[in-house]
């Protein structure tokens, strides 16, 4: 495995784990949290621009397909 993915797979596997347990103990908090957002479109802008910024740094960084863990990663 390269040592890239390693690292992203460091960072990402326990961020998705503890959102995936937060959103199955406290679903309700996560939907009325997801519907404030209709209320403020500034929130959804300025979060996309950043999701999108991280998606190309991680693209430009880790663009590989050699085996599974690295083809997750890069999907991520």
């Amino acid at each position: 495995m390269n040592e890239m993915t390693f690292f992203l797979a460091q960072i990402l596997g326990p961020i998705f784990l503890v959102i995936g347990i937060g959103i199955l103990l406290n679903s309700q908090f996560y939907l009325k949290a997801f519907k404030s957002l209709e209320n403020e479109p500034l929130s959804i802008v300025v979060t996309s621009m950043a999701m999108i910024a991280v998606g190309v740094v991680l693209v430009m960084k880790h663009f590989l397909w050699g085996s599974l863990v690295e083809i997750v990663v890069s999907l991520l």
